[in-house]
Formats: C-alpha cells, structure tokens, sequence
C-alpha cells in the first residue's frame, strides 16, 4: 500500500477511517507509517475516531464493530 506523507489532519482522519471501513484493522504503527506522522498522533487519531465511529481495539489493532442487527 501507498504511503501519504504530504496529508492535512483533515486528509489523515478520512484515510484512516476509510481503511478501518473497507475492513483493514490498523495500529498506531501501520497509521503513522502510512501518514508519515508520528505514531503518538496516529494513536491520539486512532482515539479520536472512536468517539464517532464504531471501533474497538483488539489486540493492539483497531477494527470496526458490527453494529448491524441479525
């Protein structure tokens, strides 16, 4: 995969959350490699979209809970 070095927060934010929609479960590490920012912004990013997405970390990797009844 690609990397973006070059992105606004804004540009950082909708990547990520894009990739933890399409399935891919992602760590403070692969994030910062993938955004070229640090890895404590990438984990406060990681954070800051649990407050409006359905995430949960498991085992150091965050992914989308399924929050779809059935």
């Amino acid at each position: 995969m690609a990397t973006f070095t070059d992105l606004t927060p804004v540009e950082r934010a909708a990547l990520v959350g894009y990739l933890l929609a399409a399935g891919t479960p992602l760590n403070s590490n692969r994030v910062a490699e993938l955004t070229g920012c640090q890895q404590w912004t990438a984990r406060r990013l990681l954070n800051n979209l649990c407050r409006v997405l359905p995430l949960a970390e498991d085992r150091g990797e965050f992914v989308v809970i399924n929050t779809r009844e059935g």
